[in-house]
């Protein structure tokens, strides 16, 4: 299968089999996740996420870390859930406002010194950095441009950990919601 993922050609050697019935369904007691299917299928995760900052993301977007001053610091789930998605219908509505389409990727890293949550997450430009900046009040902003070269597998692969890391020890924002937009040839 050949992937076209924004300026990334991805070429993959597949092999099919069917396994299963589509009547078939798996109890909740049979057959537990084996460890090497576990790392298989982070390993597709991973490629996907990395197809989908790929697809949608170019040159002039914002890697951004959303981080938390002292005075409005949480290591609440919870709290910071309901901060990202304040900050996240404000950012909407600075893009609806500007005519602009907001393409994002939202991923929540523990700290390991402050035991503290902050967001890493990747923006479509289009707004001023001081704009957005404003829409978030809890702390820190720090913007980082993409760079041109189109590929961003080291970053996908960053956040991808991240994310795995948050899931298994502290089973914050358990769900994702990205749009896939490369194309299949």
């Amino acid at each position: 299968k050949m992937f076209e993922a924004g300026n990334t050609l991805e070429i993959e050697k597949i092999h099919t089999w069917k396994c299963q019935s589509k009547k078939f369904t798996r109890d909740s007691g049979f057959k537990k996740t084996t460890l090497a299917q576990q790392k298989q299928n982070d390993k597709d995760a991973s490629k996907k996420f990395r197809r989908i900052i790929n697809a949608n993301f170019s040159s002039g977007d914002y890697h951004t870390v959303l981080t938390y001053d002292k005075y409005h610091r949480t290591s609440d789930p919870e709290q910071a859930k309901s901060d990202i998605q304040k900050f996240l219908r404000e950012l909407r509505k600075l893009y609806k406002h500007n005519k602009l389409e907001l393409k994002y990727v939202c991923v929540p890293e523990y700290g390991k010194k402050s035991n503290s949550i902050h967001f890493h997450l990747i923006i479509s430009a289009g707004v001023e950095p001081g704009i957005i900046a404003s829409a978030w009040p809890n702390g820190g902003v720090n913007f980082r441009p993409l760079n041109g070269k189109g590929d961003y597998a080291e970053l996908a692969s960053y956040l991808m950990k991240q994310a795995s890391d948050n899931y298994q020890t502290k089973g914050i924002f358990k769900k994702s919601s990205i749009s896939t937009r490369w194309n299949l040839r």
